[in-house]
């Protein structure tokens, strides 16, 4: 299993979403809009579980099948990039991809993927 705990730097960050790293040691911000992303946040999804500056979180990396909310359509296969929420888009047409759908999804839901790169 490839996941490690992290600091929340700024803003509140929910389960599911793509993580980047911030300024200061160990600490992770939101990814943003075919951001260079480490992974995503582990935690419980379904009840939107979101983490305030400070807090610990733990995220899934390389080699890790995880949760993901989708910011769009989705299909099984596809490259993933996160969108300008951290959501899970279409990364066929961005720079950095980084997980890929291993189920199918429209927007709001979640799916499982697999993290194949990172920042």
């Amino acid at each position: 299993m490839s996941v490690k705990t992290f600091i929340v730097e700024t803003a509140s960050i929910k389960a599911g979403y793509a993580i980047k790293n911030g300024s200061a040691e160990k600490g992770v911000v939101a990814g943003t809009a075919d951001s260079v992303n480490l992974g995503i946040s582990k935690g419980n999804v379904a009840s939107e579980e979101s983490f305030a500056v400070g807090d610990q979180i733990d995220v899934a990396l390389i080699g890790e099948v995880c949760l993901a909310v989708a910011g769009g359509t989705v299909t099984k296969g596809l490259k993933l990039m996160s969108d300008a929420n951290g959501k899970m888009v279409d990364g066929s047409g961005g720079t950095n991809p980084f997980a890929v759908a291993l189920e199918n999804a429209v927007a709001g839901e979640t799916l499982h993927v697999v993290i194949t790169a990172t920042g």
